[in-house]
C-alpha cells in the first residue's frame, strides 16, 4: 500500500504507524527512504535518489508518503494489527495513493469490494484486468489480487482504478473427517490457512467455512494449508502441501485427524 502517514508511534509496543484508517506494526520493519536533498543523495539504477543512513522510525513524520510491504492480508492474532516487513518514504512528489491486496469480499451489486479489511467504493473506478483488457464487478473473485488507485486518503475510501490479476490459479479444498467423510458443519467451524512461498517470500490467506474452500489468485509456487476444525467442543486439524502452477484449477482433498 502506498500513503501519506497520518500517525506515528514509536513509543507503543510494538511501534506502529497509521494510514488510510489502518494501524500497522512496523516493530520488524526494514526501512528505506529517497531523498531529494542534495547532500545525502545518489542516483540508484532508477534514478532515485536512495538513503544511505540508519533510517528508523524516528525518522518518520505525519504526512510523509511511504509504501508499506506486509506480511498478510490479515492481522497478526496476537497483536490485532496488520504487520509490515518493509517501509519506504517516497520522494515528496509521489502523492499517488494505492493498495495492492487480495480480494476480501465483493459486494453482490459490485459497486465496492474490500481489501485490508477496508472498504473501498469501485462504483466510478474503471475496472481492466492486468492484461488491460476491461472487465466488469461481476468477473472479479475473492482472494483475486488486485491493485486499486485511490481517489483519497481519507474515509470513505473509494478507487478510480481497479487492475486485477488475470489467469487466476483457482482450487477448491474438500475437508474431510476422520472417517474420510466431507465436512459439510451447520456452523462455519472450520479455519484453513494457505501460505505460498515465492521467491522467499511468503503470502498467507486465511478463510472460514463450512468445510469446503474456495481458492483464488494464487500465485505459483510450492504452498501448504493448515486446517482447523473446532466442532462440539473438540479440536482437530490437519496439514497438506502442494504445488501451484500458473493458469490450472484442482481439487485437493485433506482428512481431519482424530479430534482431541
Amino acid at each position: 500500500m502506498r500513503a501519506p502517514l497520518d500517525a506515528i508511534d514509536c513509543q507503543a509496543t510494538p511501534a506502529t504507524v497509521s494510514l488510510l484508517g489502518l494501524t500497522i506494526d512496523i516493530s520488524k520493519a526494514n526501512f528505506d527512504s529517497e531523498w531529494d536533498d542534495d547532500s545525502e543523495r545518489d542516483d540508484d539504477s532508477e534514478g532515485r535518489y536512495q538513503c544511505y543512513g540508519n533510517f528508523t522510525c524516528a525518522n518518520l513524520t505525519v504526512g510523509q508518503t511511504v509504501a508499506i510491504e506486509l506480511v498478510s492480508d490479515t492481522p497478526d492474532p496476537v497483536t490485532g494489527l496488520l504487520t509490515a516487513t518493509e517501509i519506504e518514504v517516497e520522494d515528496d512528489h509521489e502523492d499517488d495513493m494505492a493498495i495492492s491486496a487480495p480480494l476480501q469480499a465483493i459486494d453482490p451489486a459490485g459497486t465496492s469490494v474490500t481489501v485490508l479489511g477496508l472498504l473501498v467504493d469501485i462504483s466510478k473506478a474503471t475496472l481492466l484486468s492486468d492484461n488491460l483488457h476491461l472487465i466488469t464487478a461481476s468477473q472479479l473473485v475473492v482472494g483475486q489480487f488486485v491493485d486499486l488507485d485511490l481517489a483519497s486518503s481519507q474515509a470513505p475510501l473509494s478507487a478510480s482504478l481497479l487492475v486485477a490479476e488475470s489467469g487466476i490459479t483457482e482450487g477448491h479444498v474438500f475437508v474431510m473427517d476422520e472417517k474420510g467423510k466431507p465436512v459439510n458443519d451447520v456452523d462455519a467451524d472450520v479455519k484453513a490457512e494457505v501460505r505460498v512461498t515465492v521467491a522467499k517470500k511468503i503470502l498467507k490467506i486465511q478463510a472460514t467455512s463450512n468445510g469446503a474452500f474456495h481458492l483464488a489468485a494464487l500465485p505459483a509456487g510450492r504452498a501448504t494449508i493448515s486446517v482447523t476444525r473446532v466442532h462440539n467442543g473438540k479440536t482437530s486439524k490437519a496439514n497438506a502441501s502442494f504445488r501451484v502452477t500458473a493458469n490450472t484449477k484442482s481439487n485437493l482433498n485433506i482428512k481431519l485427524k482424530k479430534a482431541k
